[in-house]
């Protein structure tokens, strides 16, 4: 069990470094509206892109079951991370909203908006390593064909064609 969850540790932290660098970005250079939302979209793409790439390395090294859980872990602790540390590096704080009903909803918007963007780059990444053929099960079977020989078409046995017979 050593260094089992490790992976998914890196996984987490790197998602979450992502996003807290963008926020932090936006703080510092303290743009407009319109360049939050830039720095947003950024910010969720490089998530994406980095979430595709852990599940690409992971579907090539792992079994199936272990991705999907250790994906599933990853996605949803790295976005409830995002969704709730974010907004204090940003200097948000629950006075900013009118009330606690909004602030709720735009933390479950971003919650649920976060989740689709990992969750895409997790599937995205998985389902390139397996059409690449390089996930333990492709191997497999890829091991197999070349292990045994292929079965003779069953059926009708063809006649030998004669020399200069016409069809």
């Amino acid at each position: 069990m050593k260094g089992f969850w490790r992976a998914d540790a890196v996984a987490i932290v790197a998602l979450v470094a992502v996003n807290v660098v963008a926020r932090l970005i936006v703080r510092v250079a303290n743009p407009g509206s319109d360049a939050e939302f830039v720095v947003g979209l950024a910010s969720l793409g490089a998530m994406g892109v980095l979430a595709a790439v852990f599940a690409f390395v992971w579907t090539k090294r792992y079994p199936s079951p272990k991705v999907v859980s250790d994906s599933l872990i990853v996605v949803s602790i790295a976005s409830v991370l995002v969704t709730l540390v974010g907004p204090f590096v940003f200097g948000k704080t629950l006075g900013d909203y009118a009330g606690f009903g909004e602030w709720f909803a735009v933390f479950l918007l971003q919650l649920f908006i976060c989740l689709a963007v990992l969750a895409v780059g997790v599937v995205i990444g998985a389902l390139i390593a397996i059409a690449l053929g390089i996930d333990p099960t492709s191997r497999a079977w890829k091991a197999q064909a070349a292990r045994v020989p292929a079965a003779a078409r069953k059926g009708k046995k063809q006649k030998p064609r004669q020399a200069g017979a016409r069809r």
